[in-house]
């Protein structure tokens, strides 16, 4: 074996010299020992859905850019809009959230009954009221109305245009650091501008939209950097195809190939840290009324939406997948509450005997939370942001996860 001497201080010193003048010549610091490297993925963004922020250890992490992909109807734009809703519930009055909306008119109402809270223009609830008024519904009242103008934090819309001028919004905003996060719904739907001008068949688009992307990955990457890192994670919705690939492969490979290929540039399929494939899992049936003979018929109340991790970095793992029931009947259309309960049964938070429940806090059962009826424990974790949070934390350690949801 060869025997090596240890870099000497004159060696030492020179190579120090040399990252010095490396960093004024840049203006700042581009490099630096790995114990001043600035580690921002400990800080993440939940969804809600307790096993969905397990399988992504904990949430969306900060700094990043993430992926919902996903075929029409899978609940991208949900998703999304859930996410977003959570960091209002996490940060309060302090939540800054932004959303470029691409492809239609933003829908205030549906946002607010995913839970998101933002105001609604006047002129959207006086429509609201009219057609509460033709279809002989119980008009909004006084209270109702003041709730739906109010909002939590600040929420800002950047409104469909050309793809290069959606983007240099975009980095514009992620460069103010202020951002918890920034939405783009979605960023397969955007237009570069040469569309307008050119004929161009379907190759040359894809070429011009990935290009664009290459470009805002380019500046993304310089935003902020080792000295003033930014925490803003940007979260993209991503339309899938049939995987053309897997209907004309030999039946023993194609069992093995997924069912929806994701397109995109090499940047943007490089860029992103995690993606999150979304599809529908089948109908959810209950047992409707007898009819006049006695008959039972099974109607659909909703759906199963299931996710897997098709690019899982930062903790997180390609393949792994989950699912949660969508009700068409529900408000906001997911139980948050069962999900914690799912989860903590799963993780061994939770105990259930005979319809009561117990939480094990540190493993001692909680005396808040000990032996109290079910729907009183949903109840709770609905009402109770602490009660709920706590539970939740709890979950997450018992699932072997370390990550914070706020800013120190």
């Amino acid at each position: 074996m060869v025997k090596r001497s240890p870099v000497s201080s004159e060696k030492a010193d020179v190579v120090a010299q040399a990252i010095a003048k490396i960093n004024r010549d840049a203006k700042h610091t581009v490099i630096t020992t790995a114990d001043k490297m600035p580690y921002m993925y400990h800080l993440r963004r939940p969804s809600g859905i307790m096993q969905l922020d397990i399988d992504t250890a904990g949430g969306l992490p900060a700094a990043s850019v993430c992926c919902l992909s996903g075929p029409d109807g899978a609940g991208k734009s949900d998703l999304l809009l859930r996410y977003m809703a959570w960091q209002q519930r996490i940060y309060g009055d302090a939540a800054c959230l932004a959303l470029a909306h691409v492809e239609h008119q933003f829908d205030h109402f549906k946002a607010r009954r995913l839970g998101l809270k933002i105001p609604i223009p006047d002129g959207h609830i006086e429509q609201e009221q009219y057609d509460r008024k033709y279809r002989g519904l119980p008009l909004l009242t006084k209270p109702e109305i003041a709730d739906l103008r109010t909002g939590v934090g600040r929420f800002y819309i950047i409104p469909p245009d050309d793809m290069e001028s959606m983007m240099q919004r975009v980095l514009d905003l992620l460069e103010t650091g202020g951002f918890q996060m920034i939405g783009v719904d979605s960023i397969s739907a955007m237009i570069p501008a040469d569309f307008a001008n050119k004929d161009l068949d379907e190759e040359q688009k894809r070429g011009a939209h990935a290009m664009n992307l290459k470009k805002f990955f380019l500046k993304y990457y310089g935003i902020g950097g080792i000295d003033n890192p930014v925490e803003t994670t940007l979260v993209f919705t991503q339309q899938v195809s049939s995987n053309d690939a897997k209907s004309t492969a030999p039946t023993y490979m194609a069992k093995y190939m997924p069912e929806f290929a994701v397109k995109g540039g090499y940047a943007g399929r490089h860029g992103k840290l995690i993606d999150i494939l979304l599809t529908n899992g089948g109908k959810v049936k209950k047992e409707g009324e007898a009819d006049l003979d006695g008959k039972k018929e099974k109607i659909t109340t909703g759906k199963v939406v299931r996710w897997e991790l098709i690019k899982g970095k930062a903790g997180t793992h390609e393949g792994i997948r989950g699912e949660v029931d969508f009700d068409f009947n529900s408000s906001s259309n997911i139980d948050y509450a069962r999900t914690v309960f799912v989860a903590g049964i799963k993780y061994g938070v939770l105990k259930e005997d005979k319809g009561l429940i117990t939480w094990f806090k540190n493993g001692e059962p909680h005396k808040e939370v000990s032996r109290i009826p079910f729907d009183m424990f949903l109840q709770g974790i609905r009402e109770n942001w602490t009660l709920d949070y706590d539970i939740r934390r709890e979950i997450l350690s018992a699932a072997g996860i370390s990550c914070r949801y706020k800013d120190r």
